[in-house]
C-alpha cells in the first residue's frame, strides 16, 4: 500500500512540474516577484511596503550576485522542493501522516538555513570591509582634506563588494556629475549599515567644513565597539546553541534506543494514533526550537543596540 501511495505521489508531482512547465529558475523568480511586491497585491495593509520574506529574498539574491553564485538560489529552491517531497514520503513510509508537515518543514528549512549562513557570512565580510574602508579613508582625508583623493588613494586596499561601491562613487564624481555631496549621499544607501550611513553624513559635513574631520573617527570607534559586543554575544550564545542541538540529537535517538530496551513503548509510539501524535508534536517543537535558536544566534546591528537603549 505504501509503495502505491509513493508511486502516485511521485507521478502527481512530476505531472504538476511538466504541466506548469516549472524550472528552478522560473520558480525562484516567481517567489521573488510574489514576496518582493512586484505587481502584486500582497502587503495591502502597508501600501508599497515589501514583506519580510520579500526583503529576505531580495537581500539573498543581491548577496549571491556579489558572491558570483546567483545560480545557487535556484538550486536551493529545487533542493527545498525535493526535501519537502522526501519528508512527506518518509512520513508515508512509516505510516505517520501527522509527521508529514513537520518533515516537510524540516526539508524546506535545510536550504533556508544554508542561505541564512551564507548571508551572515556575507554581512560579516561587508561589515569588516566597511570598517576597513572607513578607517583608511578617514586617515587619508585627514591627510589630504579631499574626499575624492582619499578614496582614490585607498581604493586598491579595499576588497569587494565595498570596492565596487567606491569605484561607482569615483566614476560618478569624475565622469557623470561632479557633485561630491550628492554622490556621498547616494553611496550611503549602498549597504544597510547604520554606522556607515552615519559616517557618510559626517563626511558630507567635513566636505563643507574640513575642521570637523574629528567627527569621522567616532564612526570608526563604533565599528570596533560593535565587533567587541558581537564577539561577547557569540561566546554566550554559541555554547547554548550547541547544547540545544546535542539535546535534540539525543531526543531523536530515543526512538531506536526504545526499540531495543522497551519494545512495548516503541510499538506505542510508532503504531498507535496517540503515539504518532506525540512523535509529531515533539518533533515539531524540537524543529521550531532549533530554527528559532538559529535565528536568534546572529550578530546584532548598531540600530538594534540604539533601539534597546
Amino acid at each position: 500500500m505504501n509503495l502505491i501511495l509513493i508511486t502516485i505521489f511521485i507521478l502527481i508531482g512530476f505531472a504538476a512540474v511538466k504541466l506548469l512547465n516549472l524550472t528552478p529558475e522560473s520558480f525562484a523568480n516567481e517567489l521573488t516577484d510574489i514576496f518582493g511586491g512586484k505587481n502584486r497585491a500582497l502587503g495591502r495593509r502597508v501600501k508599497n511596503k515589501k514583506s519580510r520574506i520579500g526583503n529576505y529574498l531580495e537581500s539573498t539574491m543581491r548577496m549571491l550576485e556579489y558572491m558570483g553564485k546567483r545560480g545557487y538560489f535556484s538550486l536551493c529552491v529545487l533542493a527545498g522542493f525535493l526535501l519537502v517531497m522526501a519528508g512527506i514520503l518518509a512520513a508515508v513510509l512509516i505510516d505517520n501522516l501527522f509527521l508529514a508537515p513537520v518533515l516537510a518543514a524540516a526539508g524546506i528549512s535545510v536550504p533556508y538555513l544554508y542561505l541564512m549562513a551564507k548571508q551572515r557570512e556575507y554581512k560579516e565580510k561587508v561589515r569588516n570591509q566597511l570598517e576597513k574602508a572607513v578607517s583608511l579613508i578617514t586617515n587619508a582625508f585627514a591627510l589630504h582634506k579631499n574626499v575624492v583623493k582619499a578614496v582614490e588613494e585607498k581604493l586598491d586596499n579595499i576588497e569587494q563588494p565595498v570596492k565596487s561601491m567606491l569605484e561607482g562613487f569615483l566614476i560618478e564624481v569624475t565622469s557623470v556629475d561632479p557633485d561630491v555631496e550628492t554622490a556621498i549621499i547616494r553611496m550611503s544607501g549602498a549597504f544597510d549599515d547604520e554606522i556607515f550611513r552615519e559616517w557618510c553624513e559626517n563626511l558630507v559635513k567635513c566636505y563643507h567644513d574640513r575642521s570637523l574631520e574629528d567627527i569621522l573617527s567616532s564612526s570608526r570607534k563604533k565599528f570596533i565597539d560593535l565587533a567587541l559586543i558581537n564577539s561577547e554575544l557569540r561566546s554566550i550564545v554559541e555554547p547554548a546553541l550547541a547544547e540545544l542541538r546535542l539535546l535534540s540529537g539525543m531526543t531523536a535517538a530515543i526512538i531506536p534506543i526504545v526499540y531495543y530496551l522497551q519494545r512495548d513503548w516503541f510499538n506505542f509510539l510508532m503504531y498507535s494514533a496517540a503515539g504518532k501524535i506525540i512523535l509529531a508534536v515533539s518533533s515539531g517543537i524540537m524543529l521550531f526550537a532549533n530554527l528559532k535558536a538559529t535565528q536568534i544566534a546572529r550578530n546584532v546591528t548598531f540600530g538594534e543596540l540604539i533601539k534597546k537603549g
